[in-house]
């Protein structure tokens, strides 16, 4: 059995179609949360934070914490605007609550 040089080229190119913009926006995902973990960083250090405890989500927010100094700095990627952070001092604050929403449905009869 030939292997028909035209048909490994077309398999080749056709796998590189669906594999190359995978490997691309894979690749511009991590870029862009290391360009975002950066940023968040230099916030921090412009506030004299250390940040010991940090999470992401969804490619826009940072959350972190400096226990030593007390500050928390949060910072939201805007899309097409000037990117918003908030640092908070936590040494001021005594007391603090979870609040939930709850939404009931009542049925009038």
């Amino acid at each position: 059995m030939e292997t028909d040089l035209t048909s490994v080229v077309i398999g080749i190119a056709a796998l590189a179609a669906f594999i190359v913009p995978i490997l691309y926006l894979d690749y511009y995902k991590k870029w862009a949360s290391k360009q975002l973990e950066k940023k968040f960083l230099d916030i921090a250090r412009q506030h004299n934070a250390t940040i010991a405890q940090s999470d992401s989500w969804r490619g826009r927010y940072v959350i972190g914490v400096d226990k030593n100094a007390g500050i928390l700095v949060y910072l939201k990627k805007m899309r097409g605007e000037e990117d918003k952070h908030v640092v908070i001092g936590l040494s001021g604050i005594i007391n603090a609550q979870k609040k939930t929403s709850r939404h009931h449905a009542t049925r009038s009869s």
